[in-house]
């Protein structure tokens, strides 16, 4: 089944199942409102099986040696996740927070095929406004500019998330 198949607002997935609530059917990609929340279900939706695989091999990687360590000392088991789980998990949850923050700058393929940006430019991407400039306008200086623009934020929001770990890792966190 394609996934503009369950947005369909007649023959739709997700409206035959609001249908049993009485609910009437909904312009997912139609309406400014909710195209946009449809396209972030629809990106949740894709990066979470990568991201729980990368958690998972982290999780498999801590040694069971520190859970019977605690376990012995008479540690709950919500203490062992927040002194043991979580802490050891932080360069996996830096790697996925980073990851899925350049993933959403370049946000490009969803809004794409989906909505082509519309409707009134609600799905409007940074990477579908540089794409747009550039191959279908031909405005190569907006679509360089653009370009630019996003580089640079990704960069910043890099360094701004390297610094937190950072200062983490100083504080022992």
């Amino acid at each position: 089944m394609k996934l503009i198949h369950l947005y369909n607002p007649v023959t739709g997935l997700f409206n035959y199942l609001l249908s049993y609530f009485d609910i009437g059917p909904i312009l997912w990609l139609q309406d400014p409102a909710t195209s946009k929340i449809s396209l972030i279900i629809l990106a949740v939706w894709k990066a979470i099986g990568l991201n729980m695989l990368i958690f998972l091999a982290a999780i498999q990687g801590i040694p069971k040696a520190y859970y019977e360590a605690a376990e012995i000392d008479g540690a709950s088991r919500m203490q062992q996740i927040f002194k043991i789980t979580i802490p050891l998990l932080r360069f996996s949850i830096f790697f996925v927070t980073v990851t899925t923050l350049i993933g959403w700058f370049q946000f490009f393929e969803e809004p794409f095929v989906m909505t082509d940006g519309g409707p009134l430019d609600s799905t409007l991407s940074v990477a579908l406004f540089i794409y747009q400039n550039g191959f279908q306008f031909n405005k190569f200086g907006y679509a360089a500019a653009s370009s630019f623009i996003l580089f640079i934020a990704i960069i910043i929001a890099t360094v701004i998330q390297m610094r937190i770990q950072k200062r983490q890792d100083e504080n022992g966190m």
